[in-house]
């Protein structure tokens, strides 16, 4: 396995707390997330799995449902769009908007179609990039989310994967993510 690729252990870690998972990892649809690179040193359906599993960690303290907290972990940028791509694009083939401002919506969009979620679950996903975006979280989920991907996009960004691995196994999380030898 190299940095790229989420553990075994991560993906038996987020479907023993929500057997849903398996069937959002299992699409075909979201697995072409793996094609989407993101913050540099992964890929869009690696990084989702890490929120989930950021999110799935903190469920407690924030007093949300596990589910809750995975399902919206793994579906918030289900967006099939190549942020890094779109500047170079023509213009009549670029999408009409401001990547930040709309993957949100699509996002929700596209999970609607693979499972159901609730209202919350959806706004929680529809404001995850404040305080970027102009949406205001509204709920305890909704906040859980937006600090777990502001956590892990900042490991992504600026610290590399390793980096991330090492801080979730001293947190003590090591079911979580393993880092192959």
């Amino acid at each position: 396995m190299d940095d790229m690729q989420i553990s075994e252990d991560c993906v038996g870690y987020l479907t023993k707390h929500y057997s849903g998972a398996e069937d959002i990892l299992r699409n075909v649809g979201y697995r072409q997330l793996r094609n989407f690179p993101r913050h540099k040193y992964t890929n869009t359906m690696d990084h989702s799995i890490r929120v989930a599993c950021v999110n799935l960690y903190l469920a407690d303290r924030f007093h949300v449902s596990e589910e809750s907290a995975v399902k919206v972990g793994l579906l918030h940028d289900f967006c099939l769009v190549d942020y890094y791509e779109e500047p170079h694009l023509d213009k009549s083939e670029r999408h009409p908007g401001i990547y930040a401002f709309y993957h949100p919506v699509e996002a929700v969009e596209n999970a609607e179609g693979i499972c159901e979620l609730t209202e919350t679950e959806k706004k929680a996903i529809k404001s995850h990039m404040f305080p970027l975006a102009v949406r205001i979280p509204t709920s305890r989920l909704g906040w859980l989310l937006t600090i777990s991907d502001k956590i892990v996009a900042t490991y992504e960004s600026f610290y590399g994967i390793r980096a991330f691995h090492r801080a979730m196994i001293s947190a003590g999380n090591r079911a979580v993510v393993r880092i192959a030898a």
